[in-house]
């Protein structure tokens, strides 16, 4: 790599999820957002000089009423898995085509311990059918609304 576009493992690989961990039963009223990770490139206007938290995940998780306990997670932002204790009962994914194969992954991951995914976001929008197997409710629309 030319000197100076150097970016570290974390920036060019998402986190592992552990296939083997044993996860608790899902807590009841809890709930994670997740906005996963994407590759950064050093060459792009967008990605490695503007990481912040997605408005759409954090809107929610203030509209989300105050008897459910909500964590947010940005794969981009923090380092290592989404965190998996305690196991939330609703999986909310921002999904972007960038980032639709982590989306899809994840989905996978939570699911398969017993979560319900809910996914939203442009390409859940621009491509309900290939979202919907990953999901079991899409959000078609304005997030806070729905």
């Amino acid at each position: 790599m030319a000197r100076g576009l150097y970016l570290p493992k974390a920036m060019r690989e998402a986190p592992r999820l552990d296939h083997g961990l044993r996860t608790p039963p899902p807590e009841p009223r809890t709930a994670l957002l997740l906005n996963p990770f994407y590759p950064k490139d050093p060459h792009a206007s967008v990605g490695v000089k503007t990481l912040f938290p997605t408005l759409a995940l954090t809107s929610i998780a203030s509209a989300t009423p105050p008897a459910w306990s909500v964590r947010y997670w940005d794969e981009n932002l923090l380092q290592g898995p989404p965190p998996s204790e305690p196991f939330p009962q609703v999986v909310g994914i921002t999904v972007h085509l960038t980032f639709a194969r982590r989306a899809f992954e994840l989905a996978r991951w939570y699911r398969a311990r017993g979560a319900t995914i809910v996914m939203g976001g442009l390409h859940v929008l621009s491509c309900p059918d290939e979202c919907a197997p990953h999901a079991d409710a899409l959000v078609l629309g304005e997030g806070v609304q729905v």
